[in-house]
């Protein structure tokens, strides 16, 4: 489980174990071979608000993937092109029909967030 307060994360074994029986093209988000989906991996530094836009980060195959941090709009290219190859490598993922909540980017103290 991905734990987006610390960025880093966390194992329930149970989970890992339900996970690892229910789909072996699903591993841990820990793992080897789990798609993802990380906020490390584009530019959050910002001046302004409008420097920011959402983004999902996941460290599994996550349905539905909402919106849960913020990057610099400059990384939006780079980020589509990876949540594509995550979405990809998703496919076929149980999936409940649960909304996304709307979240709106902010510049804070140099670093996009969502809230």
């Amino acid at each position: 489980m991905y734990d987006h307060q610390t960025m880093g994360c966390r194992h329930r074994p149970s989970t890992v174990i339900i996970l690892v029986v229910a789909s072996a093209s699903v591993a841990s988000a820990c793992g080897s071979g789990a798609p993802s989906l990380l906020w490390s991996d584009y530019t959050r530094t910002c001046g302004a608000a409008s420097d920011c836009t959402p983004i999902a980060v996941a460290t599994e195959c996550e349905c539905p993937l909402c919106n849960n941090a913020a990057i610099n709009q400059v990384d939006i290219k780079s980020y589509n092109d990876a949540r594509a190859q995550y979405e990809a490598a998703c496919k076929g993922s149980p999936c409940t029909a649960i909304a996304c909540a709307a979240v709106t980017a902010y510049c804070d103290n140099g670093t996009c967030q969502v809230h």
